[in-house]
């Protein structure tokens, strides 16, 4: 593992990140001996919007059951669950952080869908599968981690069969330069890794995929009941021992234009 990979994973293990999801289980007063996805669903979607923003691109992408859907940075596996027990998907995701990896398959054990969905840890950039094996590949909050956005998408269209789907949804830099640090995905800019949505534009469609749907979901900060990361509060403090200040500087950010959120989906050589 590079020194980068490494920088990311330490971002985001925390070494008891499966004891933490059930003692918050236990506390909201979940009977472990049958959990059920809906019990899980304020703790494993780890992203902007919730879960309510995992249906929202799956309804932009299109999804019918039988599709083959990679899940690119998967965490504790919240979105995996829901494209197979909503959508009828099968659903493989691949993370970096081994401890995710490990909490995804626990709890996909226990709310009894690892027949449809299982997870694999590994690098985004040497994505461990052949050719051509899944419909759609889904990223959701997780390219912002990922460097080398080139060799990303490549392999992002390597492992997608013809006319299959790239959904993503992710913060891009806004037009205010700077962030405010802590924020959710990085500590520091060393291992902040945003692009603009025109370069991102430029490099997807470089790659030779074409644009099927592009929706900004950043909101309009002037809007005294707009908080956009509200939805993920609860995963948020599980994950990070100062989720409060990520939190903030991830509103002051957005609040000054520093950061923008999208859901964007492309097809794969059309």
């Amino acid at each position: 593992m590079n020194d980068r990979a490494e920088n990311v994973v330490r971002h985001y293990a925390t070494g008891d990140i499966r004891a933490r999801i059930l003692k918050a289980l236990e506390d909201s007063g979940v009977d472990l001996e049958a959990v059920s996805r809906e019990d899980l669903g304020k703790f494993d979607h780890m992203h902007f919007g919730g879960l309510d923003a995992t249906r929202e691109m799956a309804a932009l992408v299109g999804l019918t059951p039988g599709m083959r859907v990679l899940d690119v940075g998967s965490g504790v596996g919240g979105p995996a669950r829901t494209l197979a027990a909503e959508y009828g998907c099968t659903v493989v995701g691949l993370d970096l952080t081994e401890e995710y990896v490990l909490a995804a398959e626990m709890l996909t054990e226990m709310v009894g869908l690892d027949d449809q969905v299982s997870f694999r840890q590994g690098d985004a950039l040497e994505m461990p599968f052949d050719d051509g094996e899944f419909d759609v590949v889904w990223f959701q909050s997780s390219m912002m981690n990922i460097p080398q956005k080139e060799r990303l998408i490549g392999q992002t269209r390597r492992v997608l069969r013809p006319g299959g789907l790239a959904a993503v949804e992710g913060a891009f830099k806004g037009p205010t330069p700077g962030l405010y640090f802590p924020i959710y995905w990085a500590s520091d800019e060393q291992s902040n890794d945003l692009i603009t949505p025109q370069d991102f534009r430029e490099m997807m469609e470089g790659a030779g995929f074409s644009l099927s749907a592009w929706v900004d979901v950043s909101g309009e900060p002037q809007e005294p009941d707009a908080d956009v990361s509200a939805a993920e509060g609860s995963s948020a403090h599980i994950l990070y021992p100062n989720a409060e200040e990520r939190a903030a500087n991830y509103r002051r950010s957005w609040k000054e234009g520093m950061v923008v959120t999208v859901q964007t989906v492309w097809r794969n050589g059309e």
